[in-house]
């Protein structure tokens, strides 16, 4: 009934007597078990109902284990990072012929649109109704493909050529600039954003030309390089102002497409980033398994061995041979490996807390310190008291087997003087970021 309320029953309406009767699907018998069934029946029964329930629970653990084996997947997926492996037809091989960094027309909109970065921007322009791009400091911003959007121009797309220049302009320009005035109003994290942003739009514009070769294969290197350097430099920063899991997704991309090239051709500096690699993603048995594949001449080399050398330490949890071989890497290498020594010093502690928990057992905080890689005896001291470890006021370590049983999160990575930042020496940042540092040493 229309007015009624919606919890009102429904009336029951009675079945017409001149409408044909129903009929009814006959009821199938039960079995019913009475005292004078045979026993080898019951226990047939009850013998066919486990077997039914065991197969049910096979199954459903054979579930269970195929999810989990499908969520492992998906978590190594998202740590190797998107593929950047995009497959063209023919007739989407685009040409192009932009010459300059930014296109005259994505520089006339976003002068329009007041999308200027602060470090394009025309000198004495700053101040104008509508500041104008230099066309020598504007860079093509990344966009994102959208649906309805137009195919790119050939004069929207740079060329293998102009997208190295582009970043080696970033590198020399943005990064690092030879004006001492420049450098100092621009914090690295601000010119980092930047390049980030405009090595993205570089790498699109070569996936849209299916660009390849060694124009590529030096882009690729030098984003590599970049954020790299980039995840170590700003690891005491503050989420708002770096993100690291967007860059290590971006990272492994470059690593992913630049592995590729290497496999197609072979490259002076493979051996290089082939360790890079390595490192970064250390303790991946994926990253192992295909370094152990390269040529000899790849895997002989003397960056890789000692890689895989410090690979297998992480994955034995040989903590002091491990940060030994560490003080042996070169500056870049170790900035790779560098995200992992909070996890390793993490692993340390809870060795020693289970080794060295005796009553009258005090260890040397100095001691500690040099084996761990840290800077100093306060660096230590600040680390066991962060994971509820007792040191004493005379400079020693009381380690107890209850210390460590609950998960600890350590605090962030700090930049490390002793393993990282002392093998930089004379080099400069842009000739450490372009690879010379490399070139020399290998001509030596």
């Amino acid at each position: 009934m229309p007015g009624g309320f919606p919890n009102q029953l429904a009336p029951i309406h009675e079945r017409d007597p001149r409408s044909p009767p129903v009929t009814r699907a006959p009821r199938e018998p039960h079995t019913t078990l009475s005292s004078s069934s045979s026993p080898l029946s019951v226990h047939a029964l009850n013998g066919e109902e486990t077997a039914t329930t065991e197969h049910r629970r096979g199954d459903r653990m054979a579930g269970e284990r195929e999810s989990h084996a499908k969520s492992s997947s998906r978590k190594a997926a998202a740590a190797e990072g998107p593929s950047t492996r995009v497959e063209f037809s023919a007739e989407e091989q685009l040409p192009a012929s932009c010459v300059a960094m930014c296109p005259e027309g994505e520089r006339a909109e976003r002068e329009r649109k007041r999308r200027l970065h602060r470090l394009e921007l025309l000198p004495g322009s700053e101040r104008e109704r509508l500041p104008r791009a230099d066309p020598a400091r504007a860079v093509k911003e990344y966009s994102r493909p959208a649906a309805g959007k137009h195919r790119p121009r050939a004069s929207e797309l740079r060329p293998p050529a102009v997208l190295l220049r582009t970043v080696d302009y970033l590198i020399d320009g943005v990064l690092c600039p030879a004006d001492e005035a420049s450098a100092r109003s621009t914090p690295f994290a601000e010119a980092y954003e930047f390049t980030f942003d405009r090595l993205r739009a570089v790498r699109q514009d070569a996936v849209v030309q299916r660009a390849g070769g060694p124009h590529i294969v030096l882009v690729l290197e030098k984003s590599v390089r970049v954020m790299v350097y980039a995840t170590y430099r700003l690891c005491e920063e503050t989420l708002a102002r770096f993100e690291p899991t967007i860059t290590d997704c971006h990272l492994q991309e470059c690593f992913s497409w630049l592995l590729r090239n290497y496999s197609s051709e072979r490259c002076h500096n493979e051996g290089d980033f082939q360790a890079l690699h390595l490192l970064y993603n250390m303790g991946s048995f994926k990253a192992m398994h295909y370094a152990l594949q390269r040529p000899p001449e790849i895997r002989n080399s003397q960056v890789m061995r000692l890689a895989l050398d410090i690979n297998r330490c992480y994955l034995e949890g040989n903590f002091v041979r491990f940060f030994r071989l560490v003080r042996h890497l070169p500056f870049l290498h170790s900035c790779a490996a560098h995200r992992h020594f909070r996890f390793v010093r993490q692993q340390a502690l809870r060795t020693y807390s289970h080794g060295h928990s005796v009553r009258n057992c005090r260890y040397p905080l100095a001691r500690l310190s040099e084996l761990l890689g840290l800077d100093s005896a306060g660096e230590a001291r600040s680390l066991c008291q962060h994971c509820g470890i007792l040191v004493g006021e005379d400079g020693c370590i009381a380690f107890q087997k209850t210390a460590m049983k609950a998960p600890v999160d350590l605090p962030k990575s700090a930049r490390c003087v002793a393993l990282v930042d002392s093998k930089r020496e004379e080099w400069t940042l842009r000739e450490i970021l372009h690879g010379l540092q490399h070139q020399e040493e290998d001509a030596a």
